[in-house]
């Protein structure tokens, strides 16, 4: 955050598909419980339904931390690193069963 420079937000990614973050400062880190949620990006429906989808294989190729919301009828990708941006929306693609 610009107007509170000395505070960090950590991401965190687990060897079993989870993401969560952790507040820091200079002085330490919050040390509660964490909040992992799934990020759902080994549902094979992702690499299927992107085939084709020249936007989903660009957000793919370009995403360091994809995180993907399932529903029935679409698939919505984000990027975790801006989950709590502005311009959030600016950073997902929907993809839908063709």
């Amino acid at each position: 955050m610009p107007l509170a420079f000395w505070q960090r937000e950590v991401l965190l990614r687990t060897g079993d598909g989870r993401h969560g973050r952790i507040d820091c400062t200079p002085w330490g880190c919050d040390r509660g419980p964490l909040d992992l949620q799934p990020t759902n990006m080994a549902d094979p429906r992702i690499r299927e339904w992107a085939k084709g989808n020249r936007a989903a294989q660009a957000f793919l190729f370009w995403s360091r931390m994809p995180v993907a919301e399932l529903h029935p009828d679409r698939i919505v990708l984000s990027d975790q690193r801006f989950k709590h941006s502005p311009a959030r929306n600016n950073f997902t693609v929907t993809i839908r069963h063709h």
